[in-house]
């Protein structure tokens, strides 16, 4: 009992430790990112995770972290599948969004992540949901679009929306991808994960015509890539493997307040309003996700 509490206790930290990845993840963009086509970039960013995880697993491989990891089997090959085109549509989805809608509205609608995902392990993969977890997921979603609201004029459902839920719905299948997938070796997910969509951005990229940038440029967006996708899907499959894919996501669905400390921080902006609103909000929801108790439905008839 003791051991599977601190598995516990680690996997809700991973999950944190995974949000708070994805916080960085804007004002990182901002200064490394500058001029590059946004197909390329994506590109670049998932390209530079496979690698640069595939590196660090290859140096790393005798440490106790990644020694005795079950290595991906033909079996999982559906799975890897389905994570990487998931993935691709959801990229694409996102950024078609982002040219017919406002960035406030899509950072809105983006918190939607959570639910889809929450949503499709109950029903297609029949993980329990307690009710105290959707809670969990109220509380967080209900912050997170708190900090993204800039008042109604901001806000207008339109083919762009479409887009950008569209996305959130290829996230959350994504997300439950990942979960059958979570008990493999977690570098080889991230390898597959980064490598495979990155590749398939970078013929759409060409296709589109779009520029490419200059190597010293290209190597330092992959290397951003490593630690806001690499590093960040490392530790959010860690933490999938053990707490199933609705609660991990629920807990890193806080990664937009995180981003929004994080911005405070940074440029020395005065936590706003909405911003101790949203705190407030999310205290009780990311403590309600933790404690929540769940697992897949013919487990609990096995047992």
């Amino acid at each position: 009992m003791r051991i599977s509490l601190s598995i516990t206790k680690t996997a809700i930290i991973f999950a944190v430790i995974a949000a708070f990845i994805a916080a960085l993840s804007p004002p990182l963009c901002k200064i490394v990112v500058t001029d590059i086509p946004p197909v390329t970039t994506a590109a670049l960013l998932n390209l530079g995770a496979g690698v640069g995880i595939g590196i660090i697993g290859l140096l790393a491989q005798k440490t106790p972290l990644i020694k005795g990891e079950k290595h991906l089997a033909k079996s999982d090959i559906p799975w890897v599948i389905g994570l990487s085109a998931a993935e691709m549509l959801a990229a694409i989805s996102m950024m078609a969004g982002l040219t017919l809608t406002a960035a406030s509205n899509a950072s809105l609608l983006n918190n939607f992540e959570t639910v889809t995902t929450a949503v499709i392990a109950l029903i297609l993969f029949k993980e329990i949901v307690p009710k105290r977890l959707w809670f969990a997921i109220l509380l967080i979603t209900l912050g997170c679009m708190i900090i993204s609201f800039q008042g109604m004029e901001s806000f207008a459902f339109s083919p762009g929306s479409l887009l950008v839920v569209l996305a959130c719905v290829f996230w959350g299948f994504e997300n439950n991808f990942v979960k059958r997938i979570a008990d493999k070796s977690p570098v080889e997910v991230v390898i597959c994960k980064g490598i495979f969509p990155g590749l398939g951005a970078l013929l759409i990229a060409f296709i589109l015509g779009e520029q490419f940038p200059d190597l010293g440029t290209a190597a330092a967006v992959m290397a951003l890539g490593v630690v806001i996708y690499g590093l960040n899907i490392l530790f959010l499959v860690y933490s999938e493997r053990h707490l199933g894919a609705a609660k991990a996501c629920a807990i890193y669905g806080i990664n937009p307040f995180l981003a929004a400390i994080v911005s405070c921080i940074i440029f020395l902006e005065i936590p706003s309003p909405l911003l101790i609103i949203a705190f407030v909000l999310m205290i009780p929801g990311v403590y309600l996700a933790a404690t929540a108790k769940g697992k897949r439905k013919e487990d609990k008839a096995d047992s």
